[in-house]
């Protein structure tokens, strides 16, 4: 994938969108210190080029009676796709992620109760070539 060259312009931008998806183009305006169709103009281009992917809601899961962890797998080197496409997806599943590091799959996971993450985990279990299983509970998101 080609860089892409922005500006510091375009990086506050991001970083207002960023902090707040739903300001409006008037305030960054306002803000930076540019016309509201200047801004306007740079945010279609970030959009454009994929620097900007989307707008999403930020839940805080923990009000929706739910729990976080990151289940980290050590797989075999060699199967690590295979393995990818065996995880039982649920819509349980936030995101999984490769990763250098502990581990070389991270599954980041919601869970109402201990049982509901030790069903997922005994699913996990099944898939061949998974050397260990790392679950980490999140207490508590500081900042």
């Amino acid at each position: 994938m080609k860089k892409q060259k922005i500006d510091d312009i375009d990086i506050k931008i991001l970083k207002l969108l960023e902090k707040n998806s739903r300001i409006s183009n008037m305030e960054i305006s306002r803000r930076i210190g540019l016309s509201e169709g200047a801004i306007r103009k740079r945010i279609n281009k970030l959009k454009k080029n994929n620097i900007i992917k989307g707008f999403c809601v930020i839940l805080d899961y923990s009000i929706l009676g739910y729990n976080v962890s990151w289940i980290g797998l050590n797989v075999e080197k060699n199967k690590i796709i295979n393995i990818i496409d065996e995880i039982p997806k649920d819509d349980n599943i936030k995101g999984i992620y490769l990763t250098y590091g502990d581990h070389d799959i991270i599954i980041e996971y919601i869970y109402r109760d201990k049982k509901e993450l030790e069903n997922y985990i005994k699913e996990i279990k099944k898939i061949e070539d998974i050397k260990e299983i790392w679950p980490a509970i999140n207490i508590e998101k500081v900042y």
